[in-house]
């Protein structure tokens, strides 16, 4: 997962437009909600049916709301050494 996810997320050219769209989405609900109009979820809807919609909005809810706990009860955020260890053990190395 982490060497197929990690470029995506470091360049997001190299999204698919379905991820570039759940990635526009999570974006919007961590950072301008309001953003999300009537407009933007017929765009969404062009890559995700109601159901797909709905999941995602809880994932992105629920780690939205882990970060802010988090961030809350002062705990680290997980350091670039520590995805590096993800993506190696992800490949065998």
């Amino acid at each position: 997962m982490y060497e197929e996810l990690l470029p995506k997320l470091e360049d997001v050219s190299r999204c698919t437009p379905r991820e570039r769209a759940a990635l526009d989405f999570a974006d919007r609900l961590a950072g301008d909600h309001t953003s999300i109009d009537d407009a933007f979820m017929r765009g969404l809807h062009a890559h995700f049916d109601d159901a797909e919609i709905v999941e995602l909005g809880f994932v992105t809810g629920a780690f939205l709301m882990l970060g802010r706990l988090h961030r809350a009860f002062g705990v680290a955020a997980m350091s670039a050494a520590t995805h590096t260890l993800f993506a190696e053990g992800a490949r065998g190395d």
